[in-house]
């Protein structure tokens, strides 16, 4: 059986992968110290999925320092591992990565990266670090570029939770950009993509994502007709910098991996449901 390595267990996306890939035919294991550090150690892994990133952004932008340092110095550490070791890279990156775009069409893999936000930008370096790692050294490197992931237990500071923690919590919602348009995916999705991404040999970019855009504001209405309740939404300034239409082009993950989104932001909100 093949080893994995999983980074950044402990957050959303890496809680649920742990649980998901030790039911599959792997040994997992989790690497638990600071990611700039990670060295050789005796295991030596076969696979290596690299989530360890500052991800809020309210935190990136009080310090953008260290989200550099987590989220290029880390990949470069994770990267110098897997020349040395000869194992292969699943690095999760992000939509953040492409900018703001001209038009409401589907993102491809090879749409032109041109970030607005601190964390897209140090998305983008790291993919240009893994490339580099890939043509100089020939590693295995699959990107992922996650779009909007959602699921049970996630922490606010993202859209979908801050939704229903307005919910649950009677407050007003703040909506800096209430006509911006996502791509919302479950989290169990993002766990086979990142599953069936382990095989892929060379240097493969792909889009994670339902390949469907609902409105900010008609998913709060789509979640007040699952919850049976009312949500105040009260329109700020936008101060942070963001897309106001990020839809994935799947065709490239579904074609090469046969992966396909299983699960809809409407039944994925009931699973939520049933677990409050």
């Amino acid at each position: 059986m093949q080893k994995v390595l999983i980074t950044g267990h402990k957050g959303f996306i890496g809680k649920y992968l742990l649980s998901y890939l030790q039911n599959k035919d792997l040994y997992v294991f989790t690497y638990t110290e600071d990611i700039r550090s990670i060295h050789l150690t005796d295991k030596i892994y076969d696979v290596i999925v690299h989530l360890a990133a500052k991800t809020s952004s309210k935190d990136i932008l009080e310090n953008p320092t260290e989200c550099f340092s987590v989220n290029v110095s880390g990949t470069q550490s994770v990267l110098e591992y897997c020349r040395k070791a000869k194992c292969k890279l699943i690095f999760l990156s992000t939509s953040a990565v492409y900018g703001s775009l001209n038009s409401e069409k589907k993102i491809p893999e090879d749409h032109p990266l041109a970030p607005k936000s601190i964390y897209g930008l140090s998305k983008k370096i790291s993919e240009e670090l893994c490339e580099y790692y890939n043509q100089s050294y020939q590693i295995s490197i699959s990107i992922l570029r996650i779009f909007n992931v959602y699921g049970i237990g996630q922490k606010p500071g993202f859209i979908l939770p801050d939704i229903l923690n307005s919910l649950s919590s009677n407050s007003p919602l703040v909506l800096r950009n209430p006509d911006a348009v996502r791509d919302f995916i479950f989290i169990e999705d993002v766990c086979e993509a990142i599953f069936k991404s382990i095989e892929v040999k060379g240097f493969s970019v792909f889009n994670v994502g339902s390949g469907k855009g609902i409105r900010i504001l008609d998913l709060v209405k789509t979640i007040e007709n699952i919850f049976q309740r009312k949500i105040s939404v009260q329109s700020e300034i936008n101060t942070i910098q963001e897309l106001s239409y990020s839809v994935a082009d799947n065709y490239k993950i579904s074609n090469t991996l046969n992966w396909k989104p299983r699960i809809s932001i409407e039944d994925g909100l009931k699973k939520i449901q049933n677990e409050k």
